[in-house]
C-alpha cells in the first residue's frame, strides 16, 4: 500500500486544476471529511491522488482517518513514503515553518513532479517556490473545479463552502464567486450556517491563481 510508483504529472484536467497528479496535505484533506464529503474530492480529481505517509499520520480525528483509510483501501486514494533523500534534499529549508505532512507532501512534489493542494498559508509559500503557482491548488480550487465540471451546481458548492467556513475553515473567499470575507451574512451564508455544526478546523487558505 505504501510502494512508490511512477507518479510523474500527466495532463492537466479541463476543470482547471492543476497538472495531475496532485498530492494532498492534511488541511485539504480534513475540509472535505468534516462535511462528510471525501467523495467529492475523489471524483473531482483524476487519478492518481496521492497523500505521503506523514499526511494519513497527521489525521487525528478518527473519523477522518477512517474516511481516508477507506479511500486507499479502495485505491481511490495513493499512499506514498517521502524518501530520505527526497526529505534531505527539499525539506531542509523549511524546517520550523512547515508541518511534518506539509515538508515531505512538498518534499516528494518537488523530486517527482507533483502538483499540490494545500491550504495554510506558510505551506503554498513553499509550494510556490518549490513546485510553481501553475501546480498549486486547495480546497477553494477543488471546489470549484467540482462546478465547472458540473458534479455539483454553484449553489450547493457554496453551501458546502459555508459548510467548511462554520466548522473553522478560514477562506479567503464567503462563495465561490470570489465575493470577500465580509459578505458572510448574506442570506444564502446564513442559512448554510445553519447546518449542522462540526468541530473545528484551523485552516488558513490565501489567495492565488488557482485556489
Amino acid at each position: 500500500m505504501t510502494a512508490n510508483r511512477d507518479t510523474r504529472p500527466r495532463t492537466r484536467p479541463a476543470s482547471g486544476l492543476p497538472p495531475s497528479p496532485i498530492g494532498f496535505d492534511t488541511s485539504v484533506l480534513i475540509n472535505f471529511c468534516r462535511i462528510g464529503r471525501l467523495s467529492l474530492l475523489v471524483r473531482c480529481v483524476p487519478p492518481p491522488r496521492l497523500l505521503v505517509a506523514d499526511v494519513r499520520d497527521e489525521l487525528r480525528d478518527l473519523n477522518s482517518r477512517r474516511l481516508v483509510d477507506r479511500m486507499i483501501l479502495r485505491s481511490e486514494l495513493t499512499l506514498i513514503v517521502a524518501t530520505e533523500v527526497e526529505r534531505a534534499v527539499w525539506s531542509s529549508g523549511w524546517i520550523g515553518s512547515l508541518d511534518a505532512g506539509e515538508r515531505a507532501t512538498l518534499a516528494a512534489a518537488a523530486s517527482r513532479g507533483w502538483s499540490v493542494a494545500v491550504d495554510d498559508r506558510p505551506g503554498r509559500h513553499a509550494a510556490t517556490s518549490s513546485v510553481g503557482a501553475g501546480r498549486l491548488t486547495g480546497t477553494v480550487g477543488i471546489l470549484r473545479a467540482a462546478v465547472g465540471s458540473r458534479l455539483i451546481t454553484p449553489r450547493t458548492g457554496d453551501v458546502l463552502l459555508a459548510r467548511m467556513i462554520r466548522a473553522g475553515y478560514h477562506s479567503p473567499v464567503a462563495t465561490l464567486d470570489g465575493s470577500s470575507k465580509r459578505r458572510r451574512a448574506s442570506s444564502m451564508t446564513m442559512a448554510a450556517f445553519s447546518a449542522r455544526s462540526h468541530p473545528l478546523v484551523s485552516v488558513r487558505l490565501p489567495g492565488s491563481s488557482i485556489l
